[in-house]
Protein backbone atom coordinates (compact mmCIF):
# COMPACT_ATOMS: atom_id res chain seq x y z
CA UNK A 1 0.00 0.00 0.00
CA UNK A 2 0.96 3.41 -0.78
CA UNK A 3 -0.49 7.08 0.61
CA UNK A 4 -0.11 9.93 -1.92
CA UNK A 5 -1.19 13.09 -0.49
CA UNK A 6 -3.50 15.52 -2.75
CA UNK A 7 -4.27 19.09 -2.34
CA UNK A 8 -7.53 20.57 -2.65
CA UNK A 9 -7.16 23.13 -5.21
CA UNK A 10 -8.83 26.27 -3.84
CA UNK A 11 -12.09 25.55 -2.64
CA UNK A 12 -14.53 27.96 -2.33
CA UNK A 13 -15.63 29.68 0.61
CA UNK A 14 -18.84 28.13 0.61
CA UNK A 15 -17.46 24.46 0.28
CA UNK A 16 -14.74 25.28 2.62
CA UNK A 17 -17.33 26.06 5.06
CA UNK A 18 -19.01 22.92 4.36
CA UNK A 19 -15.32 20.67 4.39
CA UNK A 20 -15.19 22.62 8.25
CA UNK A 21 -18.30 21.47 9.18
CA UNK A 22 -17.74 17.98 7.64
CA UNK A 23 -13.87 17.97 10.35
CA UNK A 24 -15.92 19.15 13.34
CA UNK A 25 -19.38 17.28 13.06
CA UNK A 26 -16.74 14.16 12.33
CA UNK A 27 -14.53 14.83 15.47
CA UNK A 28 -17.80 15.16 18.15
CA UNK A 29 -19.23 11.74 16.70
CA UNK A 30 -16.46 9.99 16.96
CA UNK A 31 -15.86 11.30 20.52
CA UNK A 32 -19.02 10.45 21.28
CA UNK A 33 -18.78 6.77 20.25
CA UNK A 34 -15.29 6.86 22.33
CA UNK A 35 -16.77 8.03 25.54
CA UNK A 36 -19.64 5.70 24.94
CA UNK A 37 -17.04 2.72 24.28
CA UNK A 38 -14.93 3.66 27.43
CA UNK A 39 -17.98 3.22 29.65
CA UNK A 40 -18.24 -0.22 28.35
CA UNK A 41 -14.74 -1.61 27.81
CA UNK A 42 -15.94 -4.75 29.97
CA UNK A 43 -18.63 -5.88 27.39
CA UNK A 44 -16.64 -4.95 24.56
CA UNK A 45 -12.99 -6.84 25.47
CA UNK A 46 -15.11 -10.05 26.51
CA UNK A 47 -18.01 -10.32 23.96
CA UNK A 48 -16.15 -8.01 20.63
CA UNK A 49 -13.32 -10.43 20.17
CA UNK A 50 -12.82 -12.18 16.33
CA UNK A 51 -13.94 -16.23 16.16
CA UNK A 52 -9.76 -16.69 16.53
CA UNK A 53 -9.87 -14.67 19.73
CA UNK A 54 -7.76 -11.54 19.02
CA UNK A 55 -9.07 -8.01 18.39
CA UNK A 56 -9.84 -6.47 14.82
CA UNK A 57 -11.56 -3.50 13.85
CA UNK A 58 -14.44 -4.57 11.84
CA UNK A 59 -15.49 -6.90 14.83
CA UNK A 60 -15.32 -4.38 17.22
CA UNK A 61 -17.30 -2.25 14.88
CA UNK A 62 -19.97 -4.19 15.19
CA UNK A 63 -20.27 -2.97 19.05
CA UNK A 64 -22.24 -0.05 17.70
CA UNK A 65 -25.67 -1.23 17.17
CA UNK A 66 -28.69 0.86 15.37
CA UNK A 67 -29.51 2.33 18.61
CA UNK A 68 -26.34 3.75 19.07
CA UNK A 69 -25.91 4.34 15.30
CA UNK A 70 -29.16 6.19 15.31
CA UNK A 71 -27.90 8.34 18.02
CA UNK A 72 -25.07 10.06 15.46
CA UNK A 73 -27.81 11.65 13.69
CA UNK A 74 -27.73 14.77 16.18
CA UNK A 75 -23.71 15.46 14.76
CA UNK A 76 -25.28 15.33 11.23
CA UNK A 77 -22.61 12.61 9.93
CA UNK A 78 -24.78 9.85 7.95
CA UNK A 79 -22.12 9.84 5.15
CA UNK A 80 -19.45 8.95 7.44
CA UNK A 81 -21.40 6.21 9.55
CA UNK A 82 -19.72 3.21 8.28
CA UNK A 83 -16.65 4.87 8.43
CA UNK A 84 -16.91 6.17 12.30
CA UNK A 85 -17.55 2.63 12.88
CA UNK A 86 -14.53 1.32 11.88
CA UNK A 87 -12.55 4.27 12.99
CA UNK A 88 -13.48 3.48 16.22
CA UNK A 89 -12.77 0.09 15.90
CA UNK A 90 -9.28 0.68 14.61
CA UNK A 91 -8.53 2.73 17.72
CA UNK A 92 -10.32 0.00 19.98
CA UNK A 93 -8.17 -2.67 18.26
CA UNK A 94 -4.72 -1.16 18.75
CA UNK A 95 -5.78 -0.12 22.45
CA UNK A 96 -6.45 -3.69 22.99
CA UNK A 97 -3.38 -5.25 21.55
CA UNK A 98 -1.07 -2.14 23.65
CA UNK A 99 -3.02 -2.87 26.71
CA UNK A 100 -2.64 -6.98 26.59
CA UNK A 101 1.54 -6.09 26.04
CA UNK A 102 1.65 -2.92 28.34
CA UNK A 103 -0.78 -3.07 31.36
CA UNK A 104 -0.47 -0.20 32.32
CA UNK A 105 -1.36 1.68 28.91
CA UNK A 106 -4.06 4.42 29.12
CA UNK A 107 -7.41 4.50 27.34
CA UNK A 108 -6.79 6.84 23.77
CA UNK A 109 -7.02 10.53 25.18
CA UNK A 110 -7.89 9.41 28.90
CA UNK A 111 -11.13 9.98 29.33
CA UNK A 112 -12.73 10.80 26.27
CA UNK A 113 -15.60 14.33 25.86
CA UNK A 114 -17.35 16.03 23.33
CA UNK A 115 -17.02 19.17 25.05
CA UNK A 116 -13.43 19.79 23.60
CA UNK A 117 -14.31 19.60 19.98
CA UNK A 118 -14.80 23.51 18.92
CA UNK A 119 -15.21 25.25 16.20
CA UNK A 120 -11.26 26.75 16.82
CA UNK A 121 -10.28 22.81 16.53
CA UNK A 122 -10.92 22.81 12.91
CA UNK A 123 -7.91 25.03 11.81
CA UNK A 124 -5.45 24.18 14.63
CA UNK A 125 -4.44 20.88 12.92
CA UNK A 126 -5.65 18.91 15.52
CA UNK A 127 -8.47 17.47 14.91
CA UNK A 128 -9.19 13.64 13.56
CA UNK A 129 -9.58 13.15 10.10
CA UNK A 130 -12.05 12.65 7.99
CA UNK A 131 -12.33 9.06 7.41
CA UNK A 132 -13.49 7.45 4.18
CA UNK A 133 -13.97 3.77 4.45
CA UNK A 134 -14.15 3.06 0.84
CA UNK A 135 -13.89 4.10 -2.65
CA UNK A 136 -17.22 4.68 -4.12
CA UNK A 137 -19.15 7.02 -6.72
CA UNK A 138 -22.22 7.09 -5.15
CA UNK A 139 -21.05 7.29 -1.78
CA UNK A 140 -17.64 8.02 0.07
CA UNK A 141 -15.57 9.64 -2.09
CA UNK A 142 -13.93 9.27 -5.14
CA UNK A 143 -11.96 10.84 -8.28
CA UNK A 144 -12.23 12.21 -11.53
CA UNK A 145 -9.98 12.64 -14.31
CA UNK A 146 -10.96 15.63 -17.43
CA UNK A 147 -9.12 14.35 -19.77
CA UNK A 148 -9.13 17.45 -22.22
CA UNK A 149 -7.61 19.52 -19.40
CA UNK A 150 -5.70 16.64 -17.86
CA UNK A 151 -7.15 17.97 -14.45
CA UNK A 152 -7.99 15.98 -11.51
CA UNK A 153 -10.76 15.92 -9.32
CA UNK A 154 -12.48 14.87 -6.32
CA UNK A 155 -15.62 13.98 -5.34
CA UNK A 156 -16.49 14.09 -1.40
CA UNK A 157 -19.71 13.24 -0.09
CA UNK A 158 -19.73 15.89 3.83
CA UNK A 159 -23.30 16.92 4.20
CA UNK A 160 -26.59 14.77 5.20
CA UNK A 161 -29.87 15.33 3.66
CA UNK A 162 -30.69 18.22 5.58
CA UNK A 163 -27.60 20.20 4.86
CA UNK A 164 -27.90 19.11 1.14
CA UNK A 165 -27.37 21.95 -1.39
CA UNK A 166 -29.39 22.68 -4.50
CA UNK A 167 -28.02 21.15 -8.18
CA UNK A 168 -26.34 23.80 -10.15
CA UNK A 169 -26.64 24.66 -13.85
CA UNK A 170 -24.00 22.10 -15.47
CA UNK A 171 -20.75 23.77 -17.29
CA UNK A 172 -18.47 22.66 -19.76
CA UNK A 173 -15.86 21.16 -17.79
CA UNK A 174 -18.46 19.25 -15.70
CA UNK A 175 -20.10 17.66 -18.85
CA UNK A 176 -16.08 16.56 -19.56
CA UNK A 177 -15.50 14.66 -16.03
CA UNK A 178 -15.14 10.79 -16.07
CA UNK A 179 -14.70 8.63 -12.71
CA UNK A 180 -11.39 7.03 -12.30
CA UNK A 181 -13.46 3.94 -12.04
CA UNK A 182 -14.03 0.56 -14.07
CA UNK A 183 -16.71 1.89 -16.40
CA UNK A 184 -15.06 5.40 -16.73
CA UNK A 185 -18.78 6.77 -17.31
CA UNK A 186 -19.19 10.68 -17.53
CA UNK A 187 -20.26 12.37 -13.98
CA UNK A 188 -24.01 12.20 -13.69
CA UNK A 189 -25.92 15.74 -12.13
CA UNK A 190 -29.07 14.39 -10.55
CA UNK A 191 -32.17 16.72 -10.29
CA UNK A 192 -32.41 16.32 -6.40
CA UNK A 193 -30.38 18.15 -3.29
CA UNK A 194 -26.62 17.05 -3.37
CA UNK A 195 -24.78 15.90 -0.37
CA UNK A 196 -21.14 16.20 -1.90
CA UNK A 197 -18.46 18.48 -3.35
CA UNK A 198 -16.34 18.73 -6.12
CA UNK A 199 -13.19 19.97 -5.74
CA UNK A 200 -9.79 20.28 -8.09
CA UNK A 201 -6.33 18.71 -6.89
CA UNK A 202 -3.13 19.77 -7.41
CA UNK A 203 -0.04 18.02 -6.52
CA UNK A 204 3.46 16.92 -7.87
CA UNK A 205 5.18 14.66 -10.57
CA UNK A 206 5.43 11.65 -7.64
CA UNK A 207 1.35 11.54 -7.20
CA UNK A 208 0.56 12.20 -10.66
CA UNK A 209 2.48 8.75 -11.50
CA UNK A 210 -0.03 6.86 -9.44
CA UNK A 211 -3.11 8.60 -10.44
CA UNK A 212 -2.17 7.55 -13.95
CA UNK A 213 -1.70 4.64 -13.00
CA UNK A 214 -5.18 4.52 -11.22
CA UNK A 215 -6.45 5.75 -14.36
CA UNK A 216 -5.36 2.55 -15.95
CA UNK A 217 -6.18 0.16 -13.04
CA UNK A 218 -8.65 1.86 -10.34
CA UNK A 219 -8.83 -1.11 -8.37
CA UNK A 220 -6.02 0.66 -6.83
CA UNK A 221 -7.56 3.10 -5.62
CA UNK A 222 -8.86 2.03 -1.65
CA UNK A 223 -9.28 4.14 1.62
CA UNK A 224 -8.45 8.28 2.25
CA UNK A 225 -8.49 10.52 4.95
CA UNK A 226 -9.40 14.64 4.47
CA UNK A 227 -7.59 16.73 6.97
CA UNK A 228 -7.16 20.66 7.27
CA UNK A 229 -3.38 21.55 7.63
CA UNK A 230 -3.32 25.69 8.47
CA UNK A 231 -6.06 26.85 5.97
CA UNK A 232 -5.34 24.54 3.39
CA UNK A 233 -7.40 20.85 2.70
CA UNK A 234 -5.41 17.38 1.85
CA UNK A 235 -6.64 14.13 0.62
CA UNK A 236 -4.56 11.52 1.93
CA UNK A 237 -5.57 8.27 -0.67
CA UNK A 238 -4.24 5.34 -0.07
CA UNK A 239 -3.73 3.08 -2.77
CA UNK A 240 -2.44 -0.90 -3.36
CA UNK A 241 0.46 -0.66 -5.04
CA UNK A 242 1.54 -4.05 -5.46
CA UNK A 243 4.46 -2.71 -3.09
CA UNK A 244 5.95 -4.07 0.08
CA UNK A 245 7.20 -1.32 2.30
CA UNK A 246 10.06 -2.59 3.96
CA UNK A 247 10.31 -1.55 7.50
CA UNK A 248 13.72 -0.73 9.29
CA UNK A 249 13.81 -2.74 12.30
CA UNK A 250 14.96 -1.05 15.37
CA UNK A 251 13.98 -4.13 18.32
CA UNK A 252 14.82 -7.68 18.50
CA UNK A 253 11.60 -10.11 19.07
CA UNK A 254 13.14 -13.95 19.90
CA UNK A 255 10.40 -16.87 19.49
CA UNK A 256 11.30 -19.79 21.05
CA UNK A 257 10.13 -23.11 22.51
CA UNK A 258 8.67 -23.42 25.98
CA UNK A 259 7.69 -26.18 28.71
CA UNK A 260 4.19 -24.18 30.03
CA UNK A 261 3.40 -22.23 26.87
CA UNK A 262 3.90 -23.89 23.22
CA UNK A 263 5.48 -20.60 21.79
CA UNK A 264 6.99 -17.44 23.92
CA UNK A 265 8.26 -14.04 22.56
CA UNK A 266 10.29 -11.34 24.51
CA UNK A 267 10.82 -7.92 23.07
CA UNK A 268 14.72 -6.58 23.46
CA UNK A 269 16.11 -3.04 22.21
CA UNK A 270 19.67 -3.41 20.43
CA UNK A 271 20.81 -2.42 24.98
CA UNK A 272 19.46 -5.94 25.22
CA UNK A 273 17.05 -4.07 27.54
CA UNK A 274 13.38 -5.88 27.91
CA UNK A 275 10.49 -4.14 26.24
CA UNK A 276 7.89 -6.63 26.81
CA UNK A 277 7.38 -10.42 26.82
CA UNK A 278 4.61 -12.73 26.97
CA UNK A 279 3.37 -16.37 24.91
CA UNK A 280 2.08 -16.45 21.10
CA UNK A 281 -1.78 -17.73 21.81
CA UNK A 282 -3.05 -21.12 21.50
CA UNK A 283 -6.44 -21.73 19.93
CA UNK A 284 -5.96 -25.53 18.72
CA UNK A 285 -6.97 -27.59 21.67
CA UNK A 286 -5.31 -30.35 20.45
CA UNK A 287 -4.55 -32.94 22.99
CA UNK A 288 -1.70 -34.48 21.04
CA UNK A 289 0.85 -31.73 21.37
CA UNK A 290 3.13 -33.58 18.25
CA UNK A 291 0.02 -32.54 15.81
CA UNK A 292 -0.66 -28.19 15.30
CA UNK A 293 -2.42 -27.84 12.88
CA UNK A 294 -1.49 -25.90 9.70
CA UNK A 295 -4.55 -23.28 10.19
CA UNK A 296 -2.77 -23.05 14.04
CA UNK A 297 0.30 -22.51 12.57
CA UNK A 298 -0.87 -19.51 10.22
CA UNK A 299 -2.39 -17.85 12.92
CA UNK A 300 0.23 -18.40 15.47
CA UNK A 301 2.32 -16.80 12.28
CA UNK A 302 0.20 -13.97 11.91
CA UNK A 303 0.14 -13.27 15.64
CA UNK A 304 4.08 -12.83 15.53
CA UNK A 305 4.35 -10.83 12.44
CA UNK A 306 1.62 -8.29 14.52
CA UNK A 307 3.78 -7.81 17.25
CA UNK A 308 7.03 -7.45 15.11
CA UNK A 309 5.39 -4.63 13.76
CA UNK A 310 4.44 -3.10 16.42
CA UNK A 311 7.80 -3.22 17.82
CA UNK A 312 9.23 -2.56 14.22
CA UNK A 313 11.21 -6.28 15.13
CA UNK A 314 13.61 -7.98 13.83
CA UNK A 315 12.30 -11.28 14.38
CA UNK A 316 14.93 -13.96 15.95
CA UNK A 317 14.16 -17.63 15.63
CA UNK A 318 15.61 -20.91 17.03
CA UNK A 319 17.88 -22.72 14.52
CA UNK A 320 16.53 -26.60 15.25
CA UNK A 321 17.28 -27.93 12.07
CA UNK A 322 21.09 -28.45 12.76
CA UNK A 323 21.17 -28.34 16.94
CA UNK A 324 18.61 -29.10 19.56
CA UNK A 325 18.40 -26.70 22.56
CA UNK A 326 18.34 -29.37 25.52
CA UNK A 327 15.03 -27.56 26.96
CA UNK A 328 13.56 -31.10 27.63
CA UNK A 329 13.65 -31.55 31.50
CA UNK A 330 14.01 -35.32 33.68
CA UNK A 331 13.32 -34.69 36.92
CA UNK A 332 14.45 -36.51 39.73
CA UNK A 333 11.37 -39.14 40.01
CA UNK A 334 12.75 -40.25 36.15
CA UNK A 335 9.41 -38.46 34.52
CA UNK A 336 10.05 -36.30 31.31
CA UNK A 337 9.06 -33.25 30.52
CA UNK A 338 9.32 -32.48 26.53
CA UNK A 339 8.76 -28.87 24.99
CA UNK A 340 5.02 -28.11 24.68
CA UNK A 341 6.19 -27.87 20.71
CA UNK A 342 7.83 -30.78 18.46
CA UNK A 343 10.75 -29.38 16.45
CA UNK A 344 8.83 -30.21 13.35
CA UNK A 345 6.00 -27.96 14.27
CA UNK A 346 8.31 -25.08 15.39
CA UNK A 347 10.39 -25.47 11.69
CA UNK A 348 7.05 -25.19 10.05
CA UNK A 349 6.23 -22.41 11.85
CA UNK A 350 9.31 -20.51 10.70
CA UNK A 351 8.82 -21.46 7.27
CA UNK A 352 5.87 -19.78 7.05
CA UNK A 353 7.43 -16.78 8.88
CA UNK A 354 10.18 -16.70 5.94
CA UNK A 355 8.06 -15.18 3.74
CA UNK A 356 4.86 -13.79 5.84
CA UNK A 357 6.97 -11.09 7.35
CA UNK A 358 8.63 -10.09 3.90
CA UNK A 359 5.60 -9.96 2.80
CA UNK A 360 4.41 -7.75 5.63
CA UNK A 361 7.84 -5.10 5.16
CA UNK A 362 9.91 -7.24 7.70
CA UNK A 363 13.10 -8.42 6.77
CA UNK A 364 13.22 -12.18 6.56
CA UNK A 365 13.49 -13.94 10.05
CA UNK A 366 17.31 -14.60 11.81
CA UNK A 367 17.74 -18.29 12.78
CA UNK A 368 20.57 -18.54 15.77
CA UNK A 369 21.93 -21.57 17.61
CA UNK A 370 19.90 -22.05 20.59
CA UNK A 371 22.22 -24.76 22.71
CA UNK A 372 22.34 -22.28 25.65
CA UNK A 373 19.40 -20.28 25.26
CA UNK A 374 17.87 -22.08 28.33
CA UNK A 375 20.80 -22.62 30.54
CA UNK A 376 22.46 -19.27 30.22
CA UNK A 377 21.58 -15.90 32.26
CA UNK A 378 20.21 -13.03 30.89
CA UNK A 379 21.87 -10.69 33.70
CA UNK A 380 25.29 -11.73 33.74
CA UNK A 381 25.68 -14.53 30.72
CA UNK A 382 27.23 -17.52 33.52
CA UNK A 383 26.28 -20.87 31.26
CA UNK A 384 25.57 -23.90 33.36
CA UNK A 385 23.66 -26.70 33.36
CA UNK A 386 23.24 -26.25 37.45
CA UNK A 387 21.52 -22.89 36.77
CA UNK A 388 18.28 -25.02 35.52
CA UNK A 389 16.78 -25.54 39.12
CA UNK A 390 13.28 -27.29 37.88
CA UNK A 391 11.39 -28.03 34.58
CA UNK A 392 10.56 -24.69 34.45
CA UNK A 393 12.32 -22.10 36.88
CA UNK A 394 15.80 -20.78 36.09
CA UNK A 395 18.09 -19.84 39.24
CA UNK A 396 21.73 -18.54 38.31
CA UNK A 397 24.01 -19.83 40.01
CA UNK A 398 26.51 -16.87 39.76
CA UNK A 399 24.73 -13.65 40.04
CA UNK A 400 21.14 -15.01 41.39
CA UNK A 401 19.06 -14.32 39.08
CA UNK A 402 15.83 -15.97 38.52
CA UNK A 403 13.66 -16.50 35.91
CA UNK A 404 10.60 -18.48 34.23
CA UNK A 405 12.22 -21.36 31.58
CA UNK A 406 9.76 -19.80 29.01
CA UNK A 407 10.85 -16.03 29.29
CA UNK A 408 14.66 -17.11 29.53
CA UNK A 409 14.48 -18.97 26.03
CA UNK A 410 12.76 -16.01 24.25
CA UNK A 411 14.85 -13.37 25.63
CA UNK A 412 18.22 -15.05 24.93
CA UNK A 413 17.23 -15.39 21.79
CA UNK A 414 15.87 -12.02 20.92
CA UNK A 415 19.48 -11.05 22.17
CA UNK A 416 21.80 -13.55 20.58
CA UNK A 417 21.58 -11.39 17.43
CA UNK A 418 22.76 -7.83 19.77
CA UNK A 419 25.97 -10.51 21.18
CA UNK A 420 26.67 -11.51 17.48
CA UNK A 421 26.57 -7.95 16.31
CA UNK A 422 28.98 -6.34 18.91
CA UNK A 423 31.08 -9.03 19.13
CA UNK A 424 34.70 -8.77 17.48
CA UNK A 425 37.34 -10.40 15.54
CA UNK A 426 40.40 -10.82 17.83
CA UNK A 427 43.50 -10.53 15.84
CA UNK A 428 46.55 -11.56 17.80
CA UNK A 429 49.77 -8.72 17.22
CA UNK A 430 52.96 -10.55 17.00
CA UNK A 431 56.11 -7.77 16.79
CA UNK A 432 59.07 -8.70 14.95
CA UNK A 433 62.26 -6.42 14.39
CA UNK A 434 60.86 -5.46 11.01
CA UNK A 435 57.17 -5.15 11.65
CA UNK A 436 54.11 -6.65 12.50
CA UNK A 437 51.94 -10.34 11.92
CA UNK A 438 48.41 -10.04 12.29
CA UNK A 439 46.84 -13.37 12.74
CA UNK A 440 43.35 -14.81 12.83
CA UNK A 441 42.03 -18.56 12.42
CA UNK A 442 38.61 -17.78 11.98
CA UNK A 443 39.09 -15.33 9.28
CA UNK A 444 42.48 -17.42 8.19
CA UNK A 445 44.63 -14.12 8.50
CA UNK A 446 48.17 -14.56 8.46
CA UNK A 447 49.42 -10.95 7.39
CA UNK A 448 53.16 -9.58 7.80
CA UNK A 449 53.08 -5.50 7.45
CA UNK A 450 56.39 -3.31 8.01
CA UNK A 451 56.62 -0.41 10.21
CA UNK A 452 57.35 1.92 7.21
CA UNK A 453 53.59 1.16 5.82
CA UNK A 454 50.53 2.41 7.20
CA UNK A 455 49.74 -0.78 9.85
CA UNK A 456 45.81 0.26 9.98
CA UNK A 457 45.33 0.97 6.55
CA UNK A 458 47.25 -2.12 5.13
CA UNK A 459 45.00 -4.50 7.48
CA UNK A 460 41.90 -2.75 6.30
CA UNK A 461 42.69 -3.43 2.59
CA UNK A 462 43.87 -6.98 3.80
CA UNK A 463 40.41 -8.08 5.88
CA UNK A 464 38.33 -6.39 2.47
CA UNK A 465 39.78 -8.72 0.15
CA UNK A 466 39.18 -11.73 2.73
CA UNK A 467 35.63 -10.59 2.81
CA UNK A 468 36.04 -10.58 -1.02
CA UNK A 469 37.48 -14.23 -1.10
CA UNK A 470 34.85 -15.58 0.98
CA UNK A 471 32.22 -14.15 -1.33
CA UNK A 472 33.59 -15.94 -4.17
CA UNK A 473 33.91 -19.05 -2.63
CA UNK A 474 30.46 -19.34 -1.61
CA UNK A 475 29.39 -21.43 -4.69
CA UNK A 476 32.11 -24.04 -3.54
CA UNK A 477 31.03 -23.95 0.05
CA UNK A 478 28.26 -26.15 1.41
CA UNK A 479 26.59 -27.04 4.69
CA UNK A 480 27.85 -25.39 8.39
CA UNK A 481 30.75 -24.18 6.19
CA UNK A 482 28.91 -21.87 3.85
CA UNK A 483 26.64 -21.03 6.82
CA UNK A 484 29.55 -19.91 8.40
CA UNK A 485 30.80 -17.49 5.56
CA UNK A 486 27.66 -15.87 4.98
CA UNK A 487 27.79 -15.04 8.65
CA UNK A 488 31.16 -13.60 8.45
CA UNK A 489 30.13 -11.29 4.94
CA UNK A 490 27.04 -10.13 6.34
CA UNK A 491 29.32 -8.99 9.67
CA UNK A 492 31.92 -7.32 7.47
CA UNK A 493 29.67 -5.65 4.85
CA UNK A 494 27.25 -4.10 7.88
CA UNK A 495 30.12 -2.37 9.24
CA UNK A 496 30.42 1.13 8.38
CA UNK A 497 34.68 0.75 9.36
CA UNK A 498 36.02 -2.64 8.98
CA UNK A 499 38.57 -2.09 11.63
CA UNK A 500 35.59 -1.22 14.44
CA UNK A 501 35.04 -4.79 14.11
CA UNK A 502 38.83 -5.52 15.58
CA UNK A 503 40.11 -6.35 18.99
CA UNK A 504 43.82 -6.90 18.99
CA UNK A 505 45.11 -9.18 21.43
Amino acid sequence: MRTIILKLHKPSKLKQKILDNALLNYNRAYQYLLSKAYLDLENIKNNYRSNKGSYKADTLSKWVGKELSSELNEFHVQPFKDSLKLDLGMTLAGYFMLKSRIPSARFPGGEPTIHSIDPENVSSGKLRPVYFCRYDTKRSYCLLYDKLKDKYYAKLYLTDYSCARPVRDQHDILNRLRYIHKDSRLLERGKAKETFILVPLSFGTYQEEFLKAAIVDPARLRTAKLYKKKQDYYLAVSLDTNEVRKLNTETFLGVARGIKNKLNYAIVNDKNQILGKGSISDTSNCIDSAIVPLNELHRAANEIISIALSFKSQVVLQNLSDTNDNITWLGRDGKNFPPSYKSHNYNKLSELLEYKLVENGLPAPVRVSSIDIFYRCHECGYNSKQNRLTKDIFLCTKCGATMSIDDLGSLNLAGKLIKYNNSKFKIKVIRTSDGVIFRNKLLCLDYYIPYSEDQLERLSEELQRIAEAIKNSLNDTQGSDRKRKLSLIKKLNNSEHILDLIEFI
